[in-house]
């Protein structure tokens, strides 16, 4: 595995993204999530992180074990545009549980990481 960060212990940044389109709170467009993300992923590089995870944690009730694709489709597009917006290696993480989903958006990224729980699995293209 590749090291995160050239210092001892990393800080990581997480970016909540909102509740995505097809949740029952799901109000706002992937582009205004998309925008909202950069925004965060711009502070925590410009404050200095090693890196940043991004994570559905606004789309209750969860769904266990596995999402639609349109949460993939959703998750895939903000990864890509915070990835370019901070340059750092990012983390992917769909509640709950969605591991495989997960795997699938982090594939898509170049040097992204798939979390689970303090254990984490580099993809590279």
């Amino acid at each position: 595995m590749t090291t995160i960060s050239q210092t001892l212990k990393a800080v990581i940044g997480v970016i909540h993204v909102g509740a995505l389109p097809g949740t029952p709170r799901g109000e706002k467009s992937v582009a205004e999530l998309v925008r909202q993300a950069k925004e965060e992923a711009r502070v925590y590089r410009e404050c200095g992180v090693d890196g940043v995870i991004i994570e559905n944690m606004h789309d209750v009730p969860y769904l266990k074990g596995e999402v639609g694709p349109e949460i993939v489709a959703a998750m895939t597009a903000i990864g890509i545009e915070v990835k370019s917006e901070c340059q750092l290696p990012v983390g992917i993480q769909i509640l709950a549980g969605a591991n495989i989903e997960a795997m699938a958006v982090a594939h898509q990224q170049p040097r992204c990481l798939r979390l689970k729980y303090c254990c984490t699995s580099e993809t590279t293209s």
